[in-house]
């Protein structure tokens, strides 16, 4: 399967306990059918699997087929309105 546009392969996935965005394609019994499952998820190095302290999402680390980094939030507002 050819790597979707802006996604990249799990082997470059980080493997420090980063929270990234992971897809894998799940596929209707019987038809040809495709749906992309996203999931937030980490992998806990310590444990050597998916981290429990993100989204529970019944799959394993090998399951997902690409990831993509979360856009990092801007700090809060220094000054506060009054």
């Amino acid at each position: 399967m050819k790597t979707p546009k802006g996604w990249r392969s799990m082997k470059s996935a980080p493997t420090d306990d980063t929270v990234i965005m992971g897809i894998l394609a799940v596929y209707k019994r019987g038809t040809a059918f495709i749906q992309w499952e996203r999931h937030l998820i980490a992998f806990d190095p310590e444990a050597g699997e998916m981290s429990a302290q993100v989204e529970y999402t019944g799959w394993e680390w090998n399951d997902f087929q690409y990831w993509h980094p979360l856009v990092p939030l801007p700090p809060p507002p220094q000054d506060l309105p009054r």
